[in-house]
């Protein structure tokens, strides 16, 4: 085991963090999904423009380490958006 301080690039990664990636693209506004799809595209032959599902398996480390980074970053910037903006939460109405 290694130590988890953020950037642990080199190791394979665990079936934990594939499937806490998975989830968290699950959670990203359409919006990044554009994204996603070219980092994976880009890395990966032969896949095809209509395949909007896409095993987790078959991607590489470097690729799956990339889409961790970026659904990392765009997860703080949701976060820090959500948190500029009054009324956010689901607290009060009116």
């Amino acid at each position: 085991k290694a130590g988890g301080g953020g950037g642990g690039k080199r190791g394979a990664m665990t079936f934990e963090e594939k499937q806490s990636l998975s989830l968290d693209i699950g959670k990203l506004d359409m919006g990044c999904h554009g994204k996603i799809r070219e980092i994976i595209r880009k890395r990966t032959k032969g896949l095809s423009e209509d395949d909007d599902e896409i095993d987790i398996d078959i991607l590489d480390n470097t690729t799956l380490r990339e889409l961790q980074a970026f659904v990392a970053s765009s997860m703080k910037k949701a976060a820090a958006g959500a948190a500029k903006r009054p009324g956010a939460s689901s607290s009060g109405g009116g």
